[in-house]
């Protein structure tokens, strides 16, 4: 395993979904023998129009922050891991960035609502904004997950791999995440515009035999990555595919049904997330779980 998760934090938000975000959390704490921040905020309002009324809102947000608290020790009454309670007040993003930050968290676990129309609009973007904003990698989990997927033991991951970055940061998270047994590894990689078609005939044999030598280079450049103990463990398999991205890989995300997709999120030095067309589709549309990896305009993981 090359990633050291030591510190695990489940974001809720006391909805029905709180429960598997929570035994998720234990699952990883449990395996990593790692330990868990059980994390909630309470929204502050930004209505001017409690100014006048300052030290009444500040109780009420108190007294809410503490009926929090309890909840959440009800919740993990009968955890067999320890774990420590954080509750915040503000706005829930911001709040779960600075506390990952202070706290160093090696692992976010949150829940994706699949949710469609305003629903989606007003629960699932933010996860979304999660992606965006959080310096860490985030376990997204689904509602419709398989009993044996949500012991988080994945034995089918894809990885969604960027031929620009050598060898591609996300492979080492994909494989902390793998399962004790044999995991399969999918490395995908998509093509928007290999050559251009309305230039070159694709069905002449030049054109076919540079395709052939441009996939065989890219098969052995996204296995170049992964490490010679992973290669006698696990199974890899390369997928090249032509097309856009975004919609090459939620095709074959529905062919195969996958347990997890690992995909990395770029993040400049000035903290501004260039969030992409393939992780927000993924994140909106995929039904199993995915784990986001951040990183920088240069490629390379926080």
């Amino acid at each position: 395993m090359d990633v050291e998760i030591d510190h695990i934090l489940c974001t809720i938000d006391f909805s029905e979904f709180t429960t598997p975000v929570l035994q998720a959390g234990i699952n990883l704490a449990v395996r990593f023998k790692a330990s868990l921040t059980v994390f909630h905020t309470i929204c502050q309002p930004r209505d001017p129009l409690y100014n006048d009324s300052l030290s009444g809102r500040d109780q009420s947000l108190r007294v809410q922050a503490a009926r929090a608290e309890k909840q959440i020790e009800t919740l993990m009454a009968t955890s067999p891991v320890g774990w420590t309670p954080a509750v915040a007040i503000g706005e829930p993003v911001e709040e779960l960035e600075r506390f990952t930050e202070k706290f160093k968290t090696d692992l976010v676990v949150a829940a994706s609502y699949g949710f469609s129309g305003f629903k989606r609009m007003f629960l699932g973007t933010v996860v979304e904004r999660m992606a965006r904003v959080l310096p860490r990698p985030m376990l997204i989990i689904r509602p419709t997950e398989s009993e044996n997927v949500n012991l988080q033991e994945y034995q089918k991951i894809i990885v969604a791999c960027d031929m620009g970055i050598e060898p591609d940061p996300v492979i080492p998270m994909a494989l902390t995440m793998a399962a004790q047994n044999d995991t399969q590894f999918f490395l995908f990689h998509a093509n928007a515009s290999p050559l251009d078609t309305d230039v070159v005939d694709p069905t002449d044999a030049p054109y076919q035999q540079v395709q052939q030598t441009m996939q065989a280079n890219q098969a052995q450049k996204l296995v170049a990555g992964i490490p010679a103990w992973a290669r006698d463990r696990y199974s890899f398999e390369t997928v090249l595919r032509p097309g856009r991205p975004d919609e090459a890989l939620s095709g074959y995300i529905a062919e195969n049904q996958p347990d997890l997709i690992v995909v990395g999120v770029i993040k400049s030095r000035l903290k501004r997330l260039f969030f992409g067309s393939t992780t927000e589709n993924t994140l909106r549309h995929a039904s199993c779980a995915e784990l986001t990896v951040p990183l920088f305009a240069d490629g390379k993981p926080r």
